[in-house]
């Protein structure tokens, strides 16, 4: 999927576009997130954070407080090692 991901947001993907600059442009005033991959870490990233600055651990995020949070967290250290 990361291979796909890749042709379809390069310059060698194998279609035109549908979007208009003025479809962009329109989405854009929805405020579209373009990359919600991203956008999602840093939210994830944002929350570890109070998590830590709120006298938490930096090693494990309880299950019971934050479920998502402690499998993100967990996600990164196995992303880490690889």
């Amino acid at each position: 999927q990361r291979i796909q991901n890749k042709i379809y947001h390069s310059n060698d993907a194998p279609w035109e576009s549908t979007l208009t600059p003025k479809r962009i442009q329109q989405l854009n005033d929805l405020d579209m997130d373009w990359n919600p991959i991203d956008s999602n870490w840093e939210q994830k990233l944002l929350e570890f954070k109070q998590h830590v600055n709120k006298g938490g651990k930096n090693i494990v995020v309880p299950m019971d407080d934050n479920p998502s949070l402690n499998y993100w967290v967990q996600r990164q250290r196995l992303d880490y090692k690889v």
